[in-house]
């Protein structure tokens, strides 16, 4: 199994960080389903880490919206030009905010960079994608 068959979120060294639950919703309106997936995560240790989060979407699956949730702050993004979007979360970081990226990779998967989750502090990743269905 490649690596982008599944949903996995790692810090830069390639470390995991432990998965502590999901829960999966969706709605079925004629042949489009809209789902909804929440994936809540901890960083175990006494350090603030940067971590990668990479996932793929069912195929012909749209992605409608990426949501991150750490402690009591809500952080969500905006289309932008890469560099801009780069330049905004080193930025960012280097001011010591918590800040997420996300790009769509070569291979049609996902990756959402996370910067200064706090050491023992939980992250919930809600991802919301839609798919047209076939009989």
């Amino acid at each position: 199994m490649s690596q982008n068959e599944y949903a996995q979120l790692v810090t830069p060294d390639g470390a995991p960080v432990m998965l502590q639950g999901v829960t999966a919703t969706g709605d079925l309106n004629g042949l489009l389903f809209e789902a909804r997936v929440e994936q809540r995560f901890c960083n175990p240790t006494d350090k603030n880490l940067e971590v990668v989060y990479t996932f793929p979407l069912p195929w012909g699956a749209v992605l409608l919206g990426v949501d991150m949730l750490l402690g009591d702050k809500h952080l969500t993004g905006a289309v932008v030009e890469k560099k801009l979007a780069e330049a905004r979360y080193e930025e960012a970081l280097s001011e010591g905010h918590a800040a997420i990226m996300l790009e769509k990779n070569h291979d049609l998967s996902y990756s959402l960079n996370l910067g200064n989750l706090a050491a023992k502090e939980t992250c919930v990743i809600t991802l919301r994608y839609a798919q047209a269905l076939q009989f």
